[in-house]
């Protein structure tokens, strides 16, 4: 070869790959073309033709005034019979039968302008006939070395195979609506307790009349009906989730002389539980049956045959198959839907074939349900219906629900079992999305503590916590869906109670009302209760919101007061004074206690709400830790995950400072010099304060330790810090010193007890605060500073950090003259070294060790369980305790437990309690969302605090694993 060729192909090298179509473009003879020799072609046409032929989409460019035709090989395939002679053609002239429509598109993209196209139709000629095709595409201009518009550039897509799927799709569901809406029997689904009606057929409309049916309650509807039977038979089947039928059952609607008669079913509705959630309806008008008996046995096929249609068709929107089995034969029959539901041969299924080959495409897990159904049905006829999963074509399994009917002969044996195939895939999951979505609310619900209650506009309850149940001393079945006057023991108070609801809803303001009430039992008490109307998203007052708290006590000690003042008032003069210091000191007393049961009210919120986020925030961290160790290579993607773990680090420190009001953070105290940590903070806080801010650091050469949680502290200073630069908007002065106080009885102090104290005191000469702010200032969510520039919840993260150490936090303040806030700690007299920083990387197992996982929060064993199997453990998952306790009675012997605390019905600490009676020197790790362990219960545990991170989970895994984790400590 010599050095000509070698450049030429060098050259060239933009023409590589593409398979044969790529080839051809390389043995055409383009010099005789209008574009001219590919060595001669501008950059911008080199650099999309090598684009083109590396790319595994259809493409095309067409070049030049003539339209020169170039492509790859996926868009050879979609020339057909027109490739290879298409290559150096004209492009409108390839596509001669479409020219009209693709001229314009053509000439507006070499006028510069883009073109771009989601779905065109286009009639073509390419495989001997004409075909209605579409495509999706972009046309884009291209430019020569000059600037000017020499071709254009497009990449496609056909997309005829799914619009004529998607027509197909619509076209069945069209003729299943229909099927469904003009079936002759009629057809209603109920929902709910009181029965209210989601749906009605045409059929059900022609012989119950046109009334207002969906919305409205079966009593609402037809009121006539009462005692009848009806109204009884459907709460029975509701509430025993027992179907019932009946055949020539007599009905007076209004309006009618004569009786008529009916058959009908009424079949439960569950969800995944098994709980009743509403009924299906179905049936026949056969009163001429029942008058003419001749008649009757006429039509007593045709009844039958339309009540298995009924059946059989609901929810005929899904139906992906139909079937009838032969019992007695095993002959099992199918329509071409059906088998490809179950990936078995069309051909198979047509000719019929055993109940044995069907089954095996059935879920495992799912077989042992849906035998036992199968035979149920079989012993006792009527109605079948069974949700499982069954495998697809592709080896993926779908959900879908079985409905069938089977037939019984005179003997009572099994003879006939049509039946369909309803799809439920998406059903189920906007099913545990909703059962998600409900749970979430009703623990957030119930972690709200007194009375809290939604009703509708009829004044019916809704919605109700434990602290309503308590109030109303029925369980919930029996007063929701009821009005106050109807569950309430006395009417009258309970019309006092509906008139307060109507007046807020009617006027549309949010009130607060004293109402009487009566506990269950029978005692007088007084209810502060606050009521809101409640609104759809238009506007419309549809019920009402409220809570309400037990003011009891206050009443009384109030009426006390007042009567206490009325016989002070006939003491002689001389007492005058005396008693209005008595009543003075009485009042101030009231209010504190009023001020500290709010305080731990909302503590008791926040901490509840703070524990939810640290469960959210698990699986949330842990994902983001294997997404890093997986992509950590890619810098985009590194980038896209470090944000992501930045704004988690983000809202775990909103989490800690929440849980630091509440006093519930999981504290790591040790004996920690003050003195240093402050020293140790000078650069960040004089980084913090900026250069308009003077700081000074006052402390104690030694001497000045104190039990604390070192990092916890840091994070108070810093924010008594901020707090004190935002109040010195034009500059001032920030010292911090740190000193030792004894507090004596000769010099005591309001909230501490005699002793020792470390104080760290951090001083401003800001603008201060008056006394009511200064009032206010440690109250959660307090703060005045402007939207979005804080939570309020810095002072009270302070609060909580100093009361939870054994401390307190005093403020002192005057407007204008600056602020000085004091964190005042135990003394510690003795002072160990801290424990190293640990920046090792996560330790791996050498060899396979097995950790039993134990939570009941299914997102939060997942991420966890996902970050142990990347460590190279080997993990054994349950949902609650009882689960682990059976995986280990089943022989399961693991080297290590990790669990939740917090579960149903048995917590984490007593779950650990029995498996060391059953294996004595198991390690284990406790993980809480908050420090919700008492001292024995942590005795012998090592806990590690949600959320956490993936090197910490694996590091104190690997230390319980080796025996160098001490027990009993906060992980």
């Amino acid at each position: 070869m010599n050095e000509s060729s070698v450049n030429r192909e060098t050259t060239l090298s933009f023409l590589s790959g593409g398979g044969a179509t790529g080839a051809l473009i390389r043995d055409h003879d383009w010099a005789s073309s209008p574009i001219g020799a590919p060595e001669g072609w501008p950059e911008s046409l080199k650099t999309l033709v090598s684009v083109m032929l590396s790319s595994s989409q259809p493409m095309f460019v067409a070049w030049g005034p003539s339209r020169t035709l170039i492509y790859n090989e996926q868009y050879a395939q979609i020339l057909a019979d027109k490739h290879p002679d298409a290559l150096g053609g004209d492009f409108l002239e390839v596509w001669h039968e479409i020219r009209a429509d693709l001229s314009p598109i053509v000439e507006r993209t070499y006028s510069g302008e883009p073109v771009q196209m989601d779905d065109i139709m286009l009639v073509m000629q390419r495989r001997g006939y004409p075909e209605e095709t579409h495509f999706s595409f972009f046309y884009s201009p291209i430019r020569d070395d000059r600037g000017t518009t020499a071709g254009l550039f497009c990449a496609c897509t056909e997309i005829t195979g799914q619009i004529e799927a998607e027509r197909q799709a619509e076209r069945e569901r069209a003729r299943q609506r229909l099927m469904l809406k003009q079936m002759p029997g009629f057809v209603a689904l109920l929902v709910g307790p009181d029965h209210r009606f989601e749906y009605v057929n045409d059929a059900y409309r022609e012989i119950a009349g046109d009334r207002n049916y969906e919305g409205f309650s079966v009593r609402e509807v037809f009121p006539e009906v009462e005692g009848q039977g009806y109204f009884e038979f459907l709460d029975n089947v509701y509430a025993t989730g027992e179907a019932f039928s009946a055949h020539a059952a007599p009905i007076l609607l209004a309006g009618e002389t004569e009786q008529r008669y009916v058959d009908f079913l009424y079949e439960p509705i569950r969800d995944d539980a098994g709980a009743v959630t509403g009924i299906f309806v179905g049936g026949y008008e056969v009163t001429e049956q029942v008058r003419t008996r001749a008649r009757l046995e006429e039509s007593e096929e045709r009844v039958r045959s339309e009540a298995e249609r009924v059946r059989l068709a609901l929810d005929a929107g899904a139906i992906v198959g139909t079937w009838v089995w032969a019992v007695q034969e095993d002959r099992f029959i199918a329509d071409e839907r059906f088998a490809r539901s179950f990936a078995l041969d069309p051909e198979l299924c047509r000719k019929g074939l055993p109940l044995d080959m069907v089954t095996a495409s059935i879920h495992p897990e799912d077989v042992g349900r849906v035998s036992d159904a199968i035979e149920k049905a079989l012993q006792g006829g009527g109605a079948y219906s069974c949700e499982y999963r069954v495998r697809q074509t592709d080896g993926e399994y779908r959900w879908v629900e079985a409905n069938g009917l089977v037939e019984l002969d005179a003997n009572g044996t099994a003879q006939r079992f049509p039946g369909v195939l309803i799809d439920i895939e998406e059903e189920r999951k906007a099913r545990i999305e909703r059962d998600r979505s409900a749970a979430m609310l009703a623990a957030f619900i119930e972690a709200v503590p007194g009375v809290v209650y939604a009703k509708d506009r009829q004044g019916r309850m809704l919605v109700a916590n434990r602290g309503a149940t308590e109030l109303i001393g029925k369980p919930p079945q029996e007063y929701l869906g009821k009005t106050d006057a109807e569950f309430l023991e006395n009417t009258a108070q309970g019309e006092a109670v509906m008139a307060n609801d109507r007046a807020v809803m009617e006027s549309g303001v949010l009130r607060q009302i004293e109402e009487t009430v009566h506990r269950p039992d029978g005692s007088p008490a007084i209810w502060l209760s606050t009521k809101s109307p409640w609104r759809d998203t238009d506007g419309t007052v549809i019920g009402l919101v409220g809570s309400s708290l037990d003011i009891t006590a206050r009443k009384e000690a109030e009426a006390a007061l007042e009567s206490s003042r009325e016989e002070l008032r006939r003491l002689n003069a001389s007492l005058e004074e005396r008693v209005k210091q008595a009543i003075d000191e009485r009042e101030n007393a009231l209010a504190l206690l009023h001020e500290a049961r709010k305080v731990e009210t909302l503590g008791q919120l926040t901490g509840g709400v703070a524990h939810d986020f640290n469960n959210l925030l698990t699986p949330i961290m842990s994902g983001l830790d294997i997404l890093s160790r997986r992509h950590g290579d890619d810098e985009k993607s590194h980038r896209i995950i470090s944000g992501a773990l930045q704004a988690a680090d983000r809202a775990k420190t909103l989490v800690q400072r929440l849980l630091a009001f509440a006093r519930r953070q999981t504290l790591l105290p040790k004996d920690t010099d003050i003195c240093e940590l402050a020293r140790e903070m000078r650069e960040l806080l004089e980084r913090t304060l900026g250069p308009q801010i003077e700081f000074r650091l006052e402390t104690k050469d030694a001497g000045c330790a104190a039990l604390v949680d070192p990092n916890q502290l840091e994070l108070a200073i810093l924010n008594l810090a901020v707090n004190a630069r935002d109040a010195m908007p034009d500059g001032g002065t920030l010292t911090i010193s740190v000193d030792t106080v004894t507090v004596a009885p000769k010099t005591p102090h309001d909230t501490l007890e005699n002793g020792n104290y470390v104080r760290v005191s951090v001083i401003d000469t800001g603008t201060g605060m008056d006394a009511e702010t200064l009032s206010h200032a440690i109250e959660p969510f307090f703060t005045t500073k402007e939207v979005g520039q804080g939570t309020g919840l810095g002072l009270s993260m302070v609060h909580g950090l100093a009361a939870q150490s054994g401390g307190a936090l005093s403020v002192r303040s005057v407007q204008g003259q600056g602020t000085t806030a004091e964190i005042w700690l135990p003394f510690a007299p003795f002072q160990t070294k801290p424990d190293p920083v640990q920046n090792a990387e996560v330790p791996l197992p050498e060899k396979a060790k097995k950790v039993l996982l134990v939570d009941d929060e299914a997102l939060i064993r997942m991420s966890v369980a996902d970050n142990l199997i990347e460590l190279g453990y080997e993990v054994v998952e349950a949902g609650s305790a009882a689960a682990a306790l059976e995986h280990v009675r089943s022989g399961v012997v693991p080297d290590l437990l990790v669990t939740d605390h917090m579960m149903p019905r048995m917590t984490g600490a007593q779950l650990a309690n029995e498996l060391r009676d059953i294996i004595p020197d198991l390690p284990i790790l406790m993980i809480t969302g908050y420090a919700d362990l008492k001292p024995e219960q942590a005795s012998g545990l090592v806990v590690l605090a949600k959320p956490f991170r993936m090197a910490e989970l694996g590091r104190r895994v690997a230390e319980l694993l080796d025996g160098r984790q001490s027990i009993g400590t906060p992980a």
